[in-house]
């Protein structure tokens, strides 16, 4: 944030209260030019709380699955909330058939069971990531599986109305589908820290070392997860 909006490499800091303390009045000074921060997909309050900052023409958005997120805003910041609706059915099953199928198709083929389908992804809740790795988990599954994974989900149903559980438990019905040993191969990518890119011939290494799959096994299983949308491959630059 120091960089983008001060410039330059920033001081040393004392601990993240005293960054805070110096970055409010970098912004304080800068009282003719207008600053807009997006803080995209925060889940609670305690990853906010110390990137939020006050200052003229400085404004600052926040998305989140959690409305409490929002509401745990002390209330001296001008704050307005703004929900966004679930995707309408009609984008919903494009959405989901892209990943359930064919790429690029966005109805329902004539191979396929029409009503299991719908089934399906009307149990996704018109939830976007939910759509994508359930529809790219069901991506060549024999009808067996999209039974399984409809009830699964019509089981998983949330008890209350924030949507992180809702997105949570439609989720889950992705790594079911995994067999014993890929869930645990997929459980390897937890030992890493959070938000660290993980070197593929690290990852690779230990599925071929300690789980002792064949190096083309791990290959294929790793393009397996990217394909479900389980983890995302990028290049080097």
């Amino acid at each position: 944030m120091w960089r983008n909006i001060v410039g330059g490499t920033p001081p040393d800091f004392r601990n993240v209260e005293d960054a805070h303390n110096k970055l409010q009045l970098q912004i304080n000074s800068r009282r003719n030019e207008p600053i807009l921060v997006v803080l995209d997909d925060i889940w609670q309050f305690s990853d906010l709380k110390e990137l939020l900052f006050k200052g003229e023409r400085y404004i600052t958005i926040v998305t989140t699955r959690d409305k409490k997120t929002i509401q745990s805003i002390p209330p001296w910041f001008n704050k307005g909330h703004y929900p966004l609706p679930s995707l309408q059915e009609e984008h919903a099953i494009s959405l989901f058939c892209r990943y359930a199928f064919e790429f690029g198709m966005s109805t329902i083929p004539d191979t396929h069971n029409q009503e299991l389908v719908k089934q399906v992804q009307e149990e996704c809740k018109g939830l976007p990531l939910a759509l994508q790795v359930i529809g790219s988990s069901l991506n060549g599954e024999p009808d067996r599986v999209w039974e399984a994974t409809r009830d699964a989900l019509a089981r998983g149903e949330a008890a209350d109305d924030n949507q992180i559980n809702v997105l949570l438990k439609r989720l889950e019905t992705s790594i079911n589908v995994l067999s014993l040993g890929e869930k645990q191969c997929f459980l390897d990518l937890a030992v890493f820290p959070k938000g660290q890119i993980i070197p593929a011939d690290v990852l690779l290494d230990i599925w071929v070392y300690v789980r002792r799959m064949r190096p083309h096994e791990a290959v294929l299983l790793l393009q397996k997860f990217a394909a479900r949308h389980l983890l995302d491959l990028k290049r080097d630059p």
